[in-house]
């Protein structure tokens, strides 16, 4: 449940939003916005592949989602008839022509962050990634790759992507429906395609990561196996690693290392098996 007690800002800025719902049929608004509404009053829907629940009559949410997520599910179900999304592409700069300034602010960094940050990974991993946040891969126009993800389930994102070559550097930009974005103002409008972006980088920085491991233990597992080899049947392998919830990656991709070291040498030196990697 997102929660910032002491954020006055974001504090205030939900309690606006709050009240600005108080009186309107919620349920209504919800089945009008393609949300699921349960028996008990539990609006039920997802947000970037993420299973996103806001309770009746309180309006509190629960599942992965920032705070300004929050703020932005309840602005959109302040409309009467929010508008369907048309399949046509624009950026978030164009929702508000009276705010050239502000929206191309939006549109260079997220265009800045994709390019800089999400272009670096294979694409393989960026494929993954989006995967995993709900995203649907389309054809557009020239883009190397292109998926469209669902913030709310009649307003959709589209990521498109072009990876590095001999000849240029990777580039992207993320695009809003030309139908459904007006249904959020530019800030919100802009701010969840920097959540979108943020996130497909986190994703594919997990992914990165967890590969070191792999790799780790494709290194050592065959030496473990390789010292029980041809001497006695192979011995069970058990290893177990309390790590903190809050420990850095790299310091728990660390600790396992040193673990495997240690039971490698062990192994060598009990069996008398020289380094098979010398």
């Amino acid at each position: 449940m997102p929660t910032l007690e002491g954020n006055v800002p974001y504090e205030t800025m939900l309690a606006a939003a709050v009240g600005r719902l108080e009186g309107k049929d919620i349920r209504a608004a919800a089945e009008r916005a393609g949300m699921t509404v349960d028996a008990d009053g539990t609006l039920s829907f997802e947000s970037y592949g993420r299973p996103v629940k806001i309770f009746l009559p309180d309006l509190t949410a629960e599942g992965e989602l920032s705070v300004w997520q929050h703020i932005a599910f309840l602005q959109y179900l302040e409309l009467e008839a929010p508008p369907e999304p048309s399949g046509e592409w624009t950026s978030v700069g164009d929702l508000e022509p009276g705010a050239v300034s502000r929206g191309e602010s939006f549109d260079r960094r997220v265009s800045g962050f994709v390019s800089t940050r999400l272009g670096k990974f294979p694409e393989e991993t960026v494929r993954r990634a989006c995967a995993e946040l709900g995203g649907e891969f389309i054809k557009y126009r020239n883009a190397d790759l292109s998926a469209v993800f669902r913030f709310l389930p009649k307003y959709p994102f589209l990521l498109n992507l072009w990876f590095a070559d001999e000849e240029f550097p990777a580039s992207g930009k993320i695009l809003v429906d030309a139908g459904s974005g007006p249904a959020l103002c530019l800030e919100a409008a802009g701010t969840m395609a920097e959540l979108l972006a943020d996130r497909l980088c986190a994703v594919c920085e997990r992914r990165r990561k967890f590969k070191r491991v792999q790799v780790l233990f494709k290194r050592r597992i065959p030496e473990l196996l390789l010292c029980d080899r041809g001497i006695r049947p192979l011995m069970p392998l058990k290893i177990q690693l309390a790590v903190p919830r809050a420990v850095a990656f790299r310091a728990f991709v660390d600790a396992v290392e040193k673990v495997l070291d240690k039971l490698v040498l062990e192994r060598r030196t009990a069996f008398q098996v020289p380094d098979p990697f010398p």
